[in-house]
C-alpha cells in the first residue's frame, strides 16, 4: 500500500492507544471523543490487517502486530514533532502546546501546584495533563515528549531515555514535643526505635522497606495504626504519644512554624530512603520548549523543597 494511501492521523491514534491501552483515555489524551476514537481503531484494523488491540484485564492488549509496529510508529511521529515545534525562536509566551506529566504520588502535590501557576504566568499557550503512575505504569516507558517524574528504580537506564536526579530523600521519626512518654532520643538504638508505638502509613513509598530492614535484623515495629495518607499520620502523632517514620519532606505540613508541636530526629535506619528522577525521551533533549519545562519542574521540585526543609523548624 502506497503512503498516500494511508490516513497518517490513524497513526497518531494507534500511538495512543499503544499508550493508554484504553479507548477512554487515549481519546482523553487526544481531545476526541471516545466514538472517534473506536472509529479510528476499525479504520486501523482495516489498514493492518489486524485486530491491533485487543480486550484483555486490565483494559486493551496490543496484538504482536501492534507490537512489531509500536516503536517504528512512535519513532517516525517523534521525528515529525521534531521537525514542527523545535524552533530556535523559542519564546513560552507564544508557546502553544500540551504535554503529559506523568508523576509520582509522592512528589505529585509538591509539583503540580507550584507549576501549573508558574505555567500559567510565564507560558500561559501551555497545557499539562498530569497523570499519577498505575500498577502497569514503566517508568521507562516515554511516549513522545511526555515527562516523566518517578522514583528511582536502581535499574539501569533504557536506550534513548534521558534521566536527571531531582533529590535525594530520606526518612525522619516524627514525634510529638510534648510526649515525652514516647522515649524518643536523638540517637536510639533500632531495638528501642522499634518497640515504640507507631503508626503506618500504608500503600505508600515506605509502606515495607522500612519493616523489611528491621526484619532482616530480627525486629518488628510496634505498628498501633494503619492509616491512609501522612496528613493522618501527622495528626495522630500531634495529638498523642505515636510516632511516625515519614520522608523529611512530609514531616511537617507548614501549619506549625513558630511554635512546632512535632519535632524530628534522624531515623535509626540510616541507610533507608529514594531518589526523584525526572525522565525524558532522548530524542527531546534539545527540544527548547522541553528543556524550558525540564528546568521549571525541576525548579518547582527544589522550591517546595525550601519551602518545606525541616531544618526551618527546628
Amino acid at each position: 500500500m502506497r503512503l498516500r494511501g494511508i490516513d497518517l492521523n490513524l497513526l497518531v491514534v494507534f500511538d495512543a492507544l499503544a499508550a493508554e491501552r484504553s479507548v477512554s483515555k487515549a481519546a482523553l489524551r487526544l481531545g476526541l471523543t471516545q466514538s472517534a476514537v473506536s472509529h479510528a481503531l476499525r479504520r486501523l484494523r482495516a489498514t493492518f490487517e489486524d485486530e491491533m488491540f485487543v480486550r484483555a484485564e486490565g483494559g486493551l492488549a496490543p496484538t504482536p502486530r501492534a507490537r512489531a509496529a509500536m516503536v517504528s510508529v512512535r519513532a517516525a511521529l517523534s521525528e515529525i514533532e521534531r521537525c514542527v515545534v523545535n524552533r530556535p525562536d523559542f519564546d513560552p509566551m507564544r508557546e502553544q502546546r500540551t504535554f503529559t506529566v506523568r508523576v509520582t504520588e509522592y512528589v505529585s502535590s509538591e509539583i503540580v501546584q507550584r507549576l501549573c501557576l508558574v505555567l500559567r504566568r510565564e507560558a500561559p499557550g501551555i497545557r499539562l495533563r498530569v497523570l499519577q503512575f498505575e500498577a502497569r505504569s514503566r517508568v521507562d516507558e516515554i511516549v513522545g515528549d511526555d515527562l516523566h517524574v518517578a522514583l528511582d528504580t536502581g535499574a539501569p537506564a533504557a536506550e534513548g531515555v534521558s534521566r536527571q536526579r531531582l533529590l535525594d530523600e530520606a526518612f525522619v521519626v516524627l514525634f510529638r514535643r510534648k510526649g515525652a512518654r514516647a522515649g524518643v532520643r536523638a540517637r536510639m538504638s533500632l531495638a528501642h526505635y522499634a518497640g515504640l508505638p507507631h503508626v503506618k502509613v500504608v500503600a505508600t513509598i515506605g509502606t515495607n522497606v522500612i519493616d523489611d530492614a528491621l526484619a532482616q535484623r530480627g525486629l518488628t515495629r510496634n505498628i498501633v495504626y494503619q492509616v491512609p495518607s501522612w496528613r493522618d499520620a501527622r495528626a495522630l502523632v500531634a495529638q498523642s504519644d505515636l510516632i511516625a517514620t515519614l520522608p523529611a519532606r512530609f514531616a511537617h505540613d507548614g501549619t506549625d512554624v513558630g511554635a512546632p508541636t512535632c519535632a524530628t530526629v534522624p531515623c535509626p535506619l540510616p541507610a533507608i530512603g529514594f531518589a526523584v528522577d525526572l525522565i525524558w525521551s532522548s530524542r527531546y533533549e534539545d527540544d527548547p520548549a522541553h528543556r524550558w519545562l525540564r528546568n521549571k519542574v525541576g525548579a518547582a521540585l527544589a522550591a517546595a523543597g525550601q519551602d518545606e526543609s525541616p531544618s526551618s523548624r527546628r
